[in-house]
């Protein structure tokens, strides 16, 4: 699942951290990497930039370390403490993608991040925005995926449905220079079969953390929804944000 959000969406996101400072960075740490596909395909476009991968689960830093850097370390660390990140207060960019939607305090985690990184350091946000999650025509498989992630946010992160609280939450915390932009992520941007194979993964991920929150009917409807995306009948935008910001 994670490396098809990469094949999807690499060069949307790369082209965005380009567009907002990243080769003016010299040392960029990744928070929530994963296995660290993102960052290790960032990585090799810039190899003159030392990134440092983060994150809490073993054996996702064990994926990552087989990905083998010179300019890329993998380490443990906790958003939810920035004591326990090593190089946050070094770093002269920080990414969060992915990330916000596990975390249980989203406001107060950016106002800690805020005060670990050193002035004039850039921030990059990439996250699920329920505001753009959208369907034409109208369909009640694609309300029961959205009442499933909306279910996931409620169980496991405060303001993890980013939208335009983001932007009030970033300068709460005392970032400035904020930008945002909607990512093109919809049956007319990609690949459809990647798309589809990505959608239905994403409610086989969810459902299954939420132990079973759709019924077997409710569930063969949104794969047959799925499947039917391929007759190029309905669009489907699948809402992500993507947000800047200074120290």
């Amino acid at each position: 699942q994670l490396d098809l959000q990469v094949k999807m969406q690499f060069d949307q996101h790369h082209a965005f951290m380009l567009k907002n400072g990243l080769d003016g960075c010299s040392n960029v740490i990744d928070l929530g990497t994963g296995n660290g596909t993102f960052l290790a395909a960032i990585a090799q476009k810039h190899p003159n930039i030392s990134f440092t991968g983060i994150d809490t689960h073993e054996d996702m830093l064990r994926r990552a370390r087989r990905k083998k850097m010179d300019n890329v370390r993998w380490c443990d660390g906790d958003v939810n403490d920035f004591e326990t990140v090593p190089g946050i207060k070094n770093a002269d960019g920080a990414l969060m993608r992915y990330i916000l939607l596990h975390l249980k305090d989203t406001s107060t985690v950016i106002a800690n991040l805020y005060n670990a990184l050193p002035d004039g350091a850039r921030l990059w946000i990439i996250d699920l925005d329920m505001e753009h999650f959208h369907c034409d025509p109208p369909h009640e498989a694609f309300e029961l995926i959205k009442r499933l992630l909306r279910q996931f946010f409620d169980a496991h992160g405060k303001d993890s449905n980013i939208g335009s609280k983001l932007r009030t939450i970033l300068e709460g915390a005392g970032f400035h220079t904020i930008n945002m932009e909607t990512e093109e992520l919809n049956t007319e941007s990609v690949d459809i079969k990647i798309l589809q194979k990505f959608m239905i993964q994403e409610v086989i991920v969810y459902r299954y953390i939420l132990q079973n929150a759709l019924t077997d009917e409710e569930f063969a409807m949104i794969k047959k929804f799925i499947e039917d995306l391929s007759l190029g009948d309905t669009f489907v935008n699948y809402g992500v944000t993507m947000a800047s910001a200074i120290k």
